[in-house]
């Protein structure tokens, strides 16, 4: 007599109606489809339904298990430093089934959050002030909605001086006031000098 047996490679998940794998989620369903309950990732494969032991009468299932996205970003502190001049690296790690695409936005850009570039690692040459701020790596596969995190990029660099006017007129008696900006790093130490004489901050 011919018996139904399902397997996975060369190992027997049911023979007849009985369930001879140790695992509590395969389940036979009117004693022959083959039931998979609560289904992970290392559960896909192929599953063979064997009528005895004629080769010529298997029937081979495919099981592909589809897995949302998830991404994380390298480092895993978010964060990339670099000086100005320099390059800058950054990179995020995406998982899912099928493999997720990988794209890169400017989330603090003037105008909405234009597309940067594809792929797990997005490198800016020559970076300047202007290029620091928020990127955001964006992973898709189709299977839910995409995912993201985002990685803040620090530009470290020497202070720059801008000034409101280069020469000031004032009469004798009036007030006349020196305006210049300075950007620069954690919060420049700034003085002002008249003939090498140190005016501000006063000592």
């Amino acid at each position: 007599r011919n018996i139904l047996l399902w397997r996975r490679g060369s190992a027997v998940v049911t023979a007849a109606n009985l369930i001879i794998t140790r695992d509590g989620r395969f389940k036979l369903l009117e004693g022959y489809s083959l039931q998979i309950k609560n289904v992970r990732p290392q559960d896909a494969g192929d599953y063979n339904c064997q009528i005895g032991d004629h080769d010529n009468r298997d029937l081979v299932h495919t099981v592909e298990i589809l897995v949302p996205p998830s991404v994380r970003s390298n480092p895993e502190t978010g964060h990339v430093t670099v000086r100005k001049g320099g390059t800058a690296t950054l990179e995020c790690k995406a998982s899912g089934n099928p493999v997720p695409s990988i794209s890169w936005t400017r989330k603090d850009a003037m105008h909405g959050s234009p597309h940067l570039s594809e792929g797990p690692t997005l490198t800016l040459e020559n970076v300047n002030r202007q290029d620091s701020g928020t990127y955001r790596c964006y992973a898709d596969n189709g299977i839910r909605e995409p995912v993201f995190v985002d990685m803040q990029l620090i530009v470290l660099s020497p202070p720059e001086i801008t000034v409101e006017k280069s020469w000031v007129h004032a009469g004798e008696g009036y007030e006349a006031q020196l305006v210049c900006t300075v950007h620069g790093d954690a919060n420049p130490e700034v003085s002002s000098y008249k003939n090498k004489t140190l005016v501000y901050p006063r000592v």
